[in-house]
């Protein structure tokens, strides 16, 4: 991304679903949480991370810049998601060819229902500091 914002851009994200992670869409009650930690088979989580590989321009947020994120690893270190707006990454300053890769991680559990219809809605907002 560009921008010419001389203090930098923020970007955020908020989850729809928050800390209740992907649900049913059939079955509300039915959830794969949203926590902090990290990504390990047969246990359920849902959360993402940015990928070290591949970050120009961009510093990860606070609470991102200790996890181990790669683009093809399922022993990711994820941070929770939240309905509130998040920082994940930002700039100093006027961003060219700014390039950041999110990861979004699921794990199901033995006991996870099985559903084809799990879902949330993720935004992301990128807001330049003036």
């Amino acid at each position: 991304g560009d921008s010419n914002a001389a203090g930098g851009v923020v970007v955020t994200v908020k989850s729809a679903g928050g800390a209740s992670g992907l649900t049913s869409a059939t079955v509300p009650v039915d959830s794969i949480p949203s926590s902090t930690g990290t990504m390990s088979a047969g246990t359920a989580n849902y959360g993402l991370c940015v990928a070290t590989s591949g970050l120009t321009g961009f510093s990860r947020s606070t609470g991102y810049v200790s996890d181990t994120c790669a683009l093809s690893s399922g022993t990711n270190g994820i941070r929770a998601l939240s309905t509130t707006p998040t920082s994940i990454v930002n700039s100093s300053g006027v961003l060219t060819n700014g390039h950041a890769e999110v990861v979004v991680n699921a794990t199901i559990s033995p006991t996870s229902p099985a559903h084809t219809d799990y879902t949330d809605t993720l935004t992301f907002i990128m807001t330049g500091t003036f």
